[in-house]
């Protein structure tokens, strides 16, 4: 809930990694939002300096879990203003 209240404003997957780390959210047309491998970088719900809308965006993260295999998810996650 990016709306300037303190509360969840910015979103992340919390995981623990050791190797390969990205982070890619895209809107409902496949347009990515935001686009990350840094793992301690928070999404806050914007793109190129603005609000996106609220709704549904899909986002895909790949990381190296604790066995060193790669472990793939894609999933959603609903923007709430």
């Amino acid at each position: 809930t990016p709306n300037n209240d303190g509360i969840n404003e910015t979103w992340k997957p919390i995981v623990t990694t050791y190797g390969e780390y990205s982070l890619v959210i895209m809107d409902r047309w496949g347009m990515v939002v935001f686009e990350t491998i840094d793992i301690e970088a928070e999404w806050d719900g914007t793109h190129e300096g603005r609000d996106v809308p609220a709704g549904n965006y899909n986002y895909r993260l790949v990381f190296t879990n604790c066995e060193f295999q790669k472990e793939i998810y894609n999933r959603r996650l609903t923007v709430i203003r």
